[in-house]
């Protein structure tokens, strides 16, 4: 009778959460004084705390936790989510925010190696900001895989093959190489290349069903004295993430994860990991929001905020305050990418411009402020003619948006 070889426990093992981000992509949800990783990704859990629950439930210990912030802020608010799951305040730290997402990365696996009693620990670095199912336990699988190859000398991307195509559009991918076995059911690879984010849906098809390359997650792992040697004399703070895995040269492993995982940068992705009602919509934020004759859409509605839908498909619907400015914002899901340059355009707008209006590709919308004794920008994004009405009452905001009558 064979007897199974039991699992190598995670010894000197760290997890750096990179959790500094702006989440532009999510605006106004995420904003300058509220990002992503500190918004719901189901009822009642941030993302932040999702991610530190998802590496505890692999074995990680929540003391070998750290979070890398970008401001005091971001530290309290992370500290008031992540101290009650086991993460200590030491290792919440402060990083430069123009240092980029490979010196967050440098800076807290370097952290780690300042820690009594972690000399050049194995390091998995991971973003804050990801849907991970973990019904099925290989996800713990591939971090306990991922661990085993950074300990054996290999720097190693954990990939995924995803069968959602809208998807597999929002993440790079690495291409396959030499195939490296440890075991029977523990295959690596090597790394030839790169493909950044498919544009297309034909494109994405393609990269899908080819074989032969694997999702980026964005979780890496190694040690401090791999990611030093592939930095080299070079600049963390102002490399790039290619850059640097092209720095670990021919040691570059990926693992193929048997997990469903989404990147939730967008509203599509974002909207396909909540809870959905009888008519598939998603329901997120801290107002009241109904919904008549909607389908598909992710609706969301701010503090003191009441959002009221009628006839919209496959849209997100937010609406948030930003400081004292009322944002509203009503984006096909195929315009996802787009929310960016709202934000950009939009983010703390101040008190130069009142009740304005932002479109991309949406012609004939309209937009009724009455009783508005403050502030709002209003964003179009792919739809047309949609109405936006809104009021103010009684301390609160009242936002109605009607899509097209269906035929």
């Amino acid at each position: 009778m064979n007897k199974r070889k039991p699992k190598e426990k995670l010894e000197n093992c760290y997890v750096c959460i990179v959790a500094g981000g702006r989440g532009t992509r999510l605006y106004p949800i995420s904003n300058p004084l509220h990002e992503k990783q500190f918004c719901y990704v189901s009822d009642g859990v941030e993302f932040i705390a999702d991610t530190v629950n998802r590496f505890v439930g692999a074995g990680i210990d929540p003391q070998k936790i750290i979070i890398v912030v970008t401001s005091e802020r971001q530290r309290d608010l992370a500290k008031d989510i992540t101290l009650k799951l086991g993460v200590i305040s030491p290792n919440i730290i402060i990083i430069d925010p123009d240092h980029g997402y490979v010196g967050a990365m440098a800076d807290g696996t370097f952290f780690a190696e300042s820690i009594k009693g972690s000399k050049d620990p194995v390091v998995i670095a991971t973003p804050a900001d990801q849907y991970v199912d973990q019904s099925n336990g290989e996800f713990k699988k591939a971090v306990h895989q991922a661990y085993i190859s950074a300990k054996a000398g290999y720097p190693t991307i954990v990939g995924v093959t995803l069968r959602d195509l809208s998807s597999f559009m929002g993440c790079g991918h690495a291409i396959y190489g030499k195939e490296h076995k440890f075991s029977e059911d523990f295959v690596l690879h090597g790394v030839n290349g790169f493909i950044e984010k498919p544009s297309d849906r034909k494109k994405a098809d393609q990269l899908m069903r080819s074989n032969t390359t694997a999702c980026n997650t964005g979780i890496n792992a190694w040690t401090p004295s791999m990611i030093r040697a592939a930095i080299g004399d070079k600049d963390p703070y102002e490399m790039s993430t290619d850059e640097l895995m092209d720095g670990f040269g021919d040691k570059l492993r990926v693992i193929t994860g048997k997990f469903d995982w989404y990147d939730c940068g967008t509203f599509s992705s974002y909207y396909q990991v909540l809870n959905h009602d009888a008519n598939d919509n998603a329901f997120i934020g801290d107002g009241d929001s109904d919904s008549s004759l909607s389908e598909r859409c992710l609706i969301s509605a701010g503090k003191k905020i009441h959002l009221r839908t009628s006839n919209t498909t496959k849209e997100s619907i937010v609406a948030e305050y930003v400081g004292d400015i009322l944002v509203v914002m009503d984006c096909a899901f195929n315009y996802s990418q787009k929310v960016k340059r709202f934000a950009d355009d939009w983010c703390g707008v101040g008190g130069e411009i009142l009740n304005s209006i932002f479109t991309i590709d949406a012609p004939n919308n309209h937009v009724r402020f009455t009783n508005m004794k403050g502030k709002a920008v209003v964003g179009f994004l792919g739809v047309s003619n949609h109405m936006i009405s809104m009021y103010e009452e009684d301390d609160r905001v009242y936002v109605s948006c009607f899509g097209p009558d269906k035929e």
